[in-house]
């Protein structure tokens, strides 16, 4: 038989054993990771607070085709909950990267200085509907190989200022919703943006509502058909030099500078217009 006292012994030595392990359990679990794995060959996880770190080695190669959508990315299912971004080491991106970081709703910082972006073909709606985000690390894009900056910050309606300075967009054919309700942004800097090859600018400042300015002046748009809300709800700009907008095939103007309100004076006198087939509220509620 079993003493009393040995088997009290026993006892009290399981439930010491048994609450380590559940503390440990419990430790574990608190640092594990939501979710992880691999992406072409490059590692991502999301830890606890939500924060989505993409890569862990001094390189890593994306090989992505462009042929693929937003749904294909491992991470859509967190997107809505996602809190911040990280890109740790170097990643190499190589094709289309369309509607990468898109509806990251709750996302407010990303530092992407680490995304080597030399072989990136396709960026559009890249940053879409990050609507509380702002804080943006750009710093080591180069967008020399992109051609497609379509809706890339559309809805990024929280950032107060985008620092766009270093983008190459020679090669870029659509600009079309690229700063879409940006509507926090006081200021912008594209005046180093080479539009040679820009056919679609329709809707690329719409609803950017503090925008006291804009430097579209060096804007070459002789390839350009697409001019629809270019400026649309810019209520605060109180000038807009489009003197020199080459228009020849330009096919639509419509609601171009509509509720521009903060307008003085506009010069379209160079303005060809045989191409185009709607001008309907070009100019609507421009009441000074």
């Amino acid at each position: 038989m079993i003493k009393k006292s040995y088997l009290n012994h026993i006892l009290f030595t399981l439930s010491i054993a048994a609450l380590l392990i559940i503390g440990s359990t419990a430790a574990t679990f608190a640092a594990e990771d939501i979710a992880s794995g691999e992406y072409d060959g490059v590692p991502w996880r999301i830890t606890a607070d939500y924060e989505l770190i993409i890569g862990d080695e001094p390189e890593n190669t994306f090989a992505y085709v462009e042929s693929r959508q937003s749904t294909d990315y491992p991470w859509d299912e967190y997107r809505a909950d996602i809190t911040k971004v990280v890109i740790t080491g170097t990643v190499h991106g190589n094709g289309g990267f369309m509607s990468m970081f898109q509806d990251f709703k709750t996302c407010k910082d990303m530092d992407l200085s680490g995304f080597e972006t030399s072989g990136v073909t396709d960026m559009c709606g890249m940053f879409y509907g990050c609507s509380s985000l702002t804080n943006l690390d750009l710093s080591g894009f180069d967008t020399s190989g992109v051609t497609s900056m379509g809706s890339m910050f559309d809805d990024c309606e929280s950032m107060t200022s985008l620092d766009v300075t270093s983008f190459v967009t020679h090669n870029v054919t659509d600009m079309s919703c690229m700063f879409r309700n940006c509507g926090l942004l006081t200021s912008l800097d594209v005046s180093g943006f080479d539009t040679e090859n820009a056919k679609d600018i329709g809707e690329m400042f719409a609803g950017c509502e503090r925008l006291t300015s804009v430097d579209v002046s060096e804007f070459n748009t002789s390839k350009t058909t697409e001019m629809s809300g270019l400026f649309e709800n810019c209520s605060s700009l109180t000038s807009i030099d489009v003197s020199g907008f080459d228009t020849a095939k330009v096919t639509s103007m419509y609601s171009m500078f509509g509720g521009c309100d903060s307008l003085t004076s506009l010069d379209v006198s160079k303005f060809k217009t045989s191409r185009v087939t709607d001008m309907g509220h070009m100019f609507s509620y421009c009441e000074n």
